[in-house]
């Protein structure tokens, strides 16, 4: 069970004290972090808009140009890193996702994009409130 508890408000209390009581007899393993909210949409749109811009600008040794798509997988799998799975006996790498990211660490990832997109010349303007 995965639950969000909000202990601001005795209601929020008495819910969690509820949801305890209705735990069938039993021992259980309970761990308890605090809420961090993911990445917020308006920061979604940022990063999309930034990686237009690295879309729009850098191109490979070769001259070609990719889309903002190729780029989102490319810096999840440079900045995220990949997951490793052995599945049959196959060894499996899997991308990251930046979708469960919250908002300090999407903040930090696109911080860690910015870096690189101004080491490979990429300028941004006012959309980004940069200049």
């Amino acid at each position: 069970m995965n639950l969000i508890i909000d202990t601001r408000t005795d209601a929020g209390k008495r819910s969690f004290y509820q949801r305890l009581s209705e735990l069938p007899p039993g021992r259980y393993s309970v761990r308890i972090n605090q809420y961090a909210k993911r990445r917020s949409t308006d920061q979604n749109a940022r990063y999309w808009m930034i990686l237009t811009f690295i879309s729009d600008q850098v191109l490979d040794e070769n001259g070609k140009q990719y889309s903002p798509e190729t780029w989102h997988n490319f810096f999840k799998a440079k900045f995220l890193g990949k997951d490793t799975m052995i599945v049959d006996g196959d060894l499996i790498l899997v991308e990251k996702t930046s979708t469960k990211l919250t908002v300090m660490e999407f903040m930090d990832y696109m911080m860690q994009i910015e870096a690189w997109s101004v080491e490979h010349g990429v300028h941004f303007f006012d959309d980004l409130g940069v200049a």
